[in-house]
């Protein structure tokens, strides 16, 4: 065993400190940048940033300021200029008692923690993931993307809730920090059989477990002979994984951001009826027939259709989109430009994308008719006319393309086709005068 991991809660933040910097760090922050300076950018982010970004900075959608995550590449002069400023017509405010001394210090604060608070930075997400269902043995209770036992908590959205400074620490002591909702728990029936399992809900009156084997159980207290909370049955990994083997794990785990990887095809979009409960285009197929397959509702059950659940778009604009669903994902948009992922069993969200589009003249309003996908990126024109290519298993944007000059009223409202490798994009020209809108392809 490494003597540093000996000491307790001393030992674990040497071996964070350790893993981030395996392999050193070529990110400049502030190189001048001293203790003080930090610990008042620290202080000056509580008071300003914190009521809207969260005290880690990860309350946003595709935000996270304590990861050095943002909406595009920004230099420290665009960050500082931001925090004074705003973004006009973002919910970004400009803050006009900050001093630009503050925001310089919050800057440099931030990048602090992108670099110094990542053990996972010096992580292999591939060799991780075989550590998890190997030698780390973790999917003997945890679930991720699917696969795994149920018992523990599913780690499927891991990465969007904890920071890898937290993981690491949920590895190395399990038992110093747990959620309430992955909380153990204990049972004696007056017979003497004991039942532990993960604790779902309970009151005064009974008490909801699913068990180590994974099978929901009820408890009436009237039949118990005591019951409680237990320690945590996950084991510590000290002395079965080396320092550069929990690195491997955390940058695993913080690539776990929700549902399961789309995997679209070429050859999927060119033969959708090999895929019958996708809906992987626009129109379905390249024939534009918008013609399912699927025999389960049909003219002699339709008029028993039920409610099964409800999403609110947020926006009250026009809804023209027609939805794409991927493997039990349903991926649409709402006004102007935003992408929702949804669980197409439940209605409940899995992430949201926003663009805010600069100011643009359309002839009919800011509509969006819907995506297009391929691989695991899903991609949307703008009414700005941009196109902008979105993970489709994270909400992360990949990259940003002006397709044309939206000055000139130009927007994107038709969803783009995927042609093999391609991505064809038609913005339209609003021609006030006619009414007339000419597409040009790009």
């Amino acid at each position: 065993m490494n003597p540093m991991l000996q000491y307790g809660p001393m030992g674990v933040h040497r071996l964070i400190v350790a893993l981030c910097l395996l392999l050193g760090s070529s990110i400049a922050y502030s190189q001048h940048a001293t203790g003080s300076d930090l610990f008042g950018g620290e202080q000056a982010f509580q008071n300003f940033c914190a009521n809207c970004h969260g005290a880690a900075g990860n309350q946003i959608a595709n935000v996270d300021l304590g990861r050095g995550v943002f909406r595009k590449p920004y230099s420290d002069s665009e960050l500082t200029d931001i925090l004074i400023k705003g973004i006009p017509g973002t919910p970004m405010p400009a803050t006009p008692g900050m001093s630009p001394e503050q925001a310089t210090r919050i800057v440099a604060y931030l990048r602090s923690r992108a670099v110094a608070r990542d053990p996972g930075a010096a992580g292999d997400a591939a060799r991780g993931r075989a550590l998890f269902a190997g030698k780390g043995q973790c999917s003997t209770c945890h679930r991720a993307q699917g696969e795994g036992s149920r018992v523990g908590p599913d780690l499927t959205r891991i990465g969007l809730l904890r920071t890898p400074e937290q993981l690491a620490i949920s590895l190395l002591e399990p038992d110093r920090e747990v959620q309430p909702n992955n909380r153990w728990y204990g049972v004696t029936l007056k017979g003497g059989e004991r039942i532990e399992g993960r604790l779902l809900n309970q009151d005064a009156y009974s008490v909801q477990l699913l068990d180590s084997t994974s099978q929901l159980r009820s408890f009436q207290r009237s039949d118990l002979r005591r019951a409680g909370f237990l320690p945590s049955p996950m084991p510590s990994v000290r002395g079965l994984l080396a320092e550069q083997e929990i690195a491997d794990v955390v940058q695993y785990l913080t690539t776990l951001r929700g549902g399961t990887a789309a995997q679209v095809e070429p050859r999927a979009l060119l033969h959708p009826d090999s895929q019958p409960g996708n809906w992987l285009s626009y129109s379905r197929d390249y024939a534009n027939q918008r013609h399912s397959p699927l025999t389960q509702i049909h003219s002699r059950n339709v008029d028993k259709l039920q409610l099964q659940w409800v999403w609110q778009a947020r926006s009250l604009e026009k809804f023209e989109a027609t939805a794409l669903v991927v493997n039990g994902v349903l991926y649409t948009v709402q006004a102007p430009n935003d992408v929702v992922a949804l669980d197409a069993t439940t209605g409940r969200i899995f992430w949201t994308y926003s663009h805010q589009p600069t100011p643009a003249r359309t002839c009919c309003g800011r509509v969006n008719r819907g995506l297009a996908i391929l691989g695991d990126t899903l991609f949307m024109g703008t009414v700005d006319a941009h196109l902008l290519a979105i993970d489709a298993k994270s909400g992360t944007l990949l990259w940003d393309t002006v397709v044309a000059d939206a000055s000139a009223q130009y927007s994107i409202t038709m969803p783009p086709l995927v042609v093999k490798d391609r991505c064809t994009s038609a913005p339209r020209a609003a021609t006030w005068a006619s009414g007339v809108s000419w597409p040009r392809m790009t």
